[in-house]
C-alpha cells in the first residue's frame, strides 16, 4: 500500500479506502482476511487501482490520423453527367490529356465540381478553406458570364452578315467587319 503513501496528503487516505474496497469488492472480505495464496492477486489488483492525484506520466505522442482524400477523374466523370455523357457518347478516352472539358461541363447549373468538392472535403475535416472556396466559386460564375458574353459575340456576327459590328465596352471599341 505504498502507492497510497507516495501521494500528497491530502489524497493518501481516499487512496488508501479505493484500494481496501476493491479488494474487498473482489475477495469478499476484508484484506487483513485475503489468504497466503492469493496475496499475490492481490497485490496485482492493488497495483491496478486508479488512484486519484497519481502520476500517470507523459502520454505518449499519438500518430497523427492519416488524411485519406481521393478524388480521381473518375469521380469527376461519374458525378458530372456532362462530363460522362459529353466525353463518352463521342468515343473519347476519359482520361486526362484526351478529356474534352467544355464551358458548360465546368460551369453550368447541372455540372458537379471535382474542386468544390475537395473543398467541401477539407471543410468537413475542419480546415478553414473559405478562401479557395470563394475563388472557385467566383471563377466559375465569371467563367459563366464569358460564356454568355462569347454566345452574345457569335449571335450578332450571324445576324449581321457582311455588315460591320461595333462593340462597346467600359475600355475599348471593338469592330468586326
Amino acid at each position: 500500500m505504498t502507492r497510497g503513501k507516495a501521494l500528497p496528503k491530502e489524497n493518501q487516505a481516499k487512496a488508501m479506502i479505493t484500494m481496501w474496497s476493491s479488494l474487498k469488492s473482489h475477495f469478499g472480505c476484508s484484506y487483513k482476511e485475503i489468504n497466503d495464496d492469493q496475496f499475490t492477486e492481490a497485490l496485482s489488483i492493488a497495483a491496478r487501482v486508479p488512484l486519484e492525484g497519481e502520476f500517470l506520466g507523459k502520454q505518449e505522442t499519438l500518430p497523427a490520423p492519416k488524411f485519406d482524400v481521393n478524388i480521381p477523374l473518375q469521380w469527376w466523370i461519374d458525378n458530372n453527367p456532362l462530363v460522362r455523357s459529353g466525353n463518352l457518347s463521342f468515343g473519347r478516352g476519359c482520361t486526362a490529356p484526351a478529356l474534352d472539358v467544355t464551358m458548360e461541363m465546368l460551369c453550368g447549373d447541372n455540372s458537379t465540381s471535382a474542386a468544390i468538392r475537395l473543398i467541401n472535403v477539407l471543410e468537413e475535416a475542419g480546415f478553414d478553406v473559405s478562401a479557395p472556396k470563394a475563388e472557385i466559386v467566383a471563377m466559375r460564375k465569371h467563367l459563366g458570364n464569358v460564356e454568355y458574353g462569347m454566345k452574345a459575340i457569335a449571335d450578332a456576327c450571324r445576324r449581321a452578315g457582311n455588315k460591320t459590328i461595333s462593340f462597346r465596352g467600359g475600355k475599348a471599341e471593338y469592330v468586326i467587319g
